[in-house]
């Protein structure tokens, strides 16, 4: 039995991306692939206690939203997770 991958149009669009949210994306998901899960406003905390100059609150959702949107984190009530597809791609150390 042939298991290939399915053939079709593969291309994916890559929008603009601000470098600034890029940033502040792979801080949040660092931070929660650290730590497993944890609340939005516990993120909040530990993204704004650690730099001189941290990401306001609304720039931490929207790099939250974002990560979820795109299946890397897992958003339930205030509770935050890695999904299995970030742990994985955590565990090849690219």
């Amino acid at each position: 039995m042939n298991e290939s991958c399915p053939t079709g149009d593969w291309s994916v669009e890559r929008p603009q991306v601000d470098q600034d949210q890029v940033i502040i994306e792979r801080a949040v998901l660092a931070l929660v692939l650290a730590l497993h899960q944890l609340t939005i406003d516990e993120l909040k905390r530990e993204m704004n206690g650690h730099a001189e100059a941290g990401p306001d609150n609304d720039e931490v959702d929207d790099a939250a939203q974002h990560l979820a949107r795109v299946g890397l984190l897992h958003c339930q009530g205030d509770m935050i997770a890695v999904t299995p597809a970030a742990l994985h791609f955590d565990q090849l150390q690219l």
